[in-house]
């Protein structure tokens, strides 16, 4: 893909929203020299792959923090489930439903590849 890069700009472009679409993580992930584009970089990562969904939580208002968040935890990323976990926690996000912040720290606390520190963090006993 480099190499389309330098001889043909545009037809890099179209390359990486044709692979991106078709869900490579690298291509959703690349700059492109079109401000536009690349400005949807976390938010066709997160969408495909959820990765860099943080990243587009940042960069979001209201509920679409939440959904952002809620995304990337399910793509099991921990930092997006204790962030979401602690918005809960303090009432910066509505639950979707009721148990949702319970379940999710015990999600947290019991998944394989969660540390305990992740989940003390969800509980609110060590600070983020």
């Amino acid at each position: 893909m480099a190499e389309c890069s330098v001889t043909d700009p545009a037809g890099y472009r179209k390359l990486v929203v044709e692979r991106c679409a078709r869900g490579h993580l690298e291509a959703c992930t690349s700059w492109t020299g079109d401000e536009k584009l690349d400005a949807s970089r976390p938010e066709r990562a997160c969408t495909i792959t959820g990765d860099s969904c943080r990243n587009l939580a940042r960069r979001v208002h209201g509920l679409n923090v939440r959904d952002a968040l809620e995304h990337g935890c399910q793509f099991r990323d921990p930092t997006a489930c204790v962030e979401l976990a602690i918005g809960y926690r303090e009432h910066r996000f509505e639950e979707p439903v009721p148990g949702r912040r319970q379940a999710l720290e015990d999600f947290i606390c019991k998944a394989p590849g969660f540390e305990v520190r992740a989940c003390d963090q969800a509980r609110g006993l060590t600070p983020p």
